[in-house]
């Protein structure tokens, strides 16, 4: 497998002038699903930005390139239509793939979807139900304000558990390690260390509104189930986890009036989710569940409840998402 400075290297040599690439691979790999996984599109922020400017997957102008070239070599549909297709016994369409976005950030509406429009694209859309409601901010963009905004010194969490020197010089590396002891730990332990900050910066990490959603639904976006509270599944009990994958489809359902066919499981590796979130996600009606496993699926033998996603993220430049896409086998693990 490539390393990523070689795997840059590369997908500019085949892809990043001349389409020789394209003329030469341009039908894209058939018998395979391409899912593309996003959370953000938006302007790339400064230093100063107090949030995760990791989850912006790509600026509004490098989207909209993204799409020009899917829709030129694939063919766009989504988890929803994949569904109705499976009642019927139909195929899919060669070369199919789908755009999905998790979490339900505004700009998913005010920035992803004008641009879907302009391409006549559809995409899914995964909203965890509780932060829609409450309007209130993810605990890990509550963790990246905390950090980015507080004073340099001895920061200490959970009761003096966790003691870290804080300097200006580290934050951004403070907040990805105290980002991972955290998942260790319960959502009440979570939430208790974490409490909302008083800012009007956290409009910057605003989720869409209902009424945001349902436009989306309107104009043949598929709404899909992030769960209520974004947990960590594999730490629920079963109670839990029922009320967590079951509550939110009968939320958007309730509120869309469109079923919900796909989950998207929260910090989806196949470490975080198991064979109960599996079975229950069947149970409960689901047709299709993603992780975020970095990988593309194979339609004919394809596990529909932990199908994998290739991630869009701001270092993927447009070389490297065009290889990605057609040669697979060589730059997607």
């Amino acid at each position: 497998m490539l390393i990523q400075g070689k795997k840059d290297l590369l997908s500019r040599l085949l892809f990043g002038g001349p389409r020789i690439g394209e003329r030469f691979l341009g039908n894209g790999p058939n018998g395979r699903l391409t899912v593309l996984a996003y959370h953000r599109i938006g302007s790339l922020p400064g230093e100063d930005y107090p949030f995760q400017d990791e989850i912006i997957s790509a600026t509004p102008d490098e989207f909209d390139r993204q799409l020009e070239f899917v829709k030129t070599h694939f063919n766009l549909v989504n988890f929803h239509q994949l569904a109705e297709m499976d009642k019927k016994n139909e195929p899919y369409p060669p070369r199919p793939a789908i755009i999905t976005f998790d979490d339900g950030y505004a700009d998913n509406y005010s920035e992803a979807l004008p641009i879907l429009r302009s391409h006549g694209l559809t995409a899914t859309i995964y909203v965890s139900t509780h932060f829609i409601d409450a309007q209130e901010p993810f605990w890990f963009d509550m963790l990246s304000y905390y950090v980015m905004r507080m004073k340099a010194g001895l920061l200490q969490i959970n009761r003096g558990s966790i003691k870290i020197d804080l300097t200006d010089q580290n934050r951004r590396s403070v907040r990805r390690d105290i980002g991972r002891a955290l998942r260790v730990v319960s959502d009440k332990t979570r939430k208790l260390i974490l409490n909302e900050p008083t800012t009007d910066e956290l409009e910057l990490v605003r989720t869409m509104t209902w009424d945001e959603i349902r436009q989306l639904d309107g104009a043949g976006i598929e709404i899909g189930s992030h769960t209520v509270s974004h947990p960590f599944l594999v730490q629920l009990t079963d109670r839990e986890l029922r009320h967590e994958l079951a509550e939110s489809k009968e939320r958007i359902e309730e509120e869309t009036g469109t079923t919900v066919s796909s989950l998207s499981y929260p910090s989806g590796g196949s470490e975080n989710f198991d064979a109960r979130s599996v079975r229950l996600a069947r149970e409960l009606g689901y047709s299709f569940a993603v992780s975020y496993d970095h990988k593309i699926a194979t339609v004919a033998n394809m596990d529909r409840y932990a199908v994998p996603r290739v991630h869009v993220e701001p270092d993927v430049k447009l070389p490297l998402f065009k290889a990605n896409m057609l040669l697979p086998a060589l730059f997607v693990r």
